[in-house]
């Protein structure tokens, strides 16, 4: 995705809520080519929409597609793990991050938000296609919704895109409404006919 394909508007409202005090949970709503990946795209060390991301002091991106890595609780998880680590200043994988110590409230992505919280620095986690997160990936006991949800209150703030009406009752703190594009961008149409 072309973080230039995010409409001004929704650019500019994501722009407000992540420099908020505490941006928390960020929902961005679009419809397939109307350019709400570009939020996610916009995650990297460039900052081409001028999010603010240097307030971070780590920030990761996934991308969760159904039969895809991406889709996977625990994967997300460790993702969330490492860029604390990162934040941290600590080295990757230096936590023990296996299936059953993992979640839960003395797992250790509980103890490392605690730390975080602690130590006064922010993560930036992006998520692309939270939609599909709903579901188990190869009968995992962690989705990515349940990662995504865990983070609510902490100090990882979270964007994540999805289509409107793909989860019921979506947690989030900020939702961002990106508009239905007169020219939708052809390959996620593509990815949805």
């Amino acid at each position: 995705d072309d973080p230039g394909a995010l409409p001004e508007e929704a650019a500019r409202t994501l722009r407000e809520r992540l420099t908020a005090p505490s941006p928390g949970l960020v929902l961005v709503e679009g419809h397939p080519g109307c350019g709400a990946g570009g939020a996610i795209a916009a995650i990297d060390s460039e900052d081409p929409l001028a999010l603010g991301l240097d307030r971070f002091d780590a920030t990761r991106r996934v991308a969760v597609r159904p039969g895809d890595l991406g889709q996977s609780g625990p994967t997300v998880a460790r993702i969330v793990l490492r860029a604390i680590e990162e934040a941290l200043g600590e080295d990757l994988g230096a936590r023990k991050d296996d299936l059953g110590a993992l979640m839960g409230p003395e797992g250790a992505l509980a103890l490392a938000l605690a730390d975080l919280k602690a130590s006064g620095k922010r993560a930036l986690l992006g998520i692309d296609g939270l939609h599909h997160g709903d579901a188990d990936y190869r009968g995992e006991r962690i989705t990515v919704r349940e990662v995504y949800e865990a983070l609510a209150g902490t100090e990882v703030c979270v964007v994540a895109t999805m289509v409107p009406g793909g989860l019921e009752r979506p947690l989030f703190d900020h939702r961002v409404a990106v508009p239905t594009s007169e020219r939708p961008e052809s390959d996620e149409v593509r990815d949805w006919v």
